[in-house]
């Protein structure tokens, strides 16, 4: 909420990707359940499944918050969402088939949609980036890892002409 206050930028553009992980409870606050989180060793108290409605209720909670501070402050029109799904293809023929086999893509797409839906009616048009889905694939290669969240680099090029595009 602090970057959301301040002024000092033109857009500020928003991924929902990384809710694809559960919240953990400690001491009454909710974080996200990342990898590090995972990693520190903290126990929390308890775990939202990220599929659940506690989750989307603790979400719509924070959209709200968090736009009605961008209202009051910079304006929804310096908010730009990247309306990107899961990949369902890779590079690799042989990865398309282990990612359909290990990750919940079509589950993580349409919770994406119930997302995507409710931001669409509290933000203008133009705040939304999407990417064709011709162009929608994963990298079999790429630096961060392989999974269906770490595209091909057309997409990545074609994501910052939109923002771009977007700006003016």
């Amino acid at each position: 909420i602090k970057t959301a206050k301040s002024t000092g930028y033109d857009l500020l553009l928003i991924d929902f990707l990384v809710d694809r992980f559960h919240l953990a409870e400690i001491d009454g606050k909710l974080v996200t359940r990342s990898v590090e989180f995972v990693r520190s060793g903290i126990k929390p108290n308890r775990v939202v499944n990220t599929f659940s409605d506690e989750f989307l209720e603790h979400w719509y909670k924070g959209v709200n918050n968090f736009f009605c501070v961008m209202n009051e402050t910079r304006g929804l029109e310096a908010v730009r969402v990247n309306k990107v799904y899961w990949a369902d293809r890779a590079t690799n023929p042989d990865d398309t088939i282990e990612m359909k086999n290990k990750w919940s893509i079509e589950k993580q797409n349409d919770k994406l949609d119930i997302m995507y839906s409710y931001i669409e009616k509290l933000l203008p048009k133009k705040c939304m980036i999407e990417v064709p889905d011709s162009i929608l694939i994963a990298n079999s290669d790429h630096k961060w890892g392989f999974s269906p969240f770490h595209y091909i680099d057309d997409y990545y090029y074609t994501m910052l002409d939109l923002l771009k595009d977007s700006h003016f």
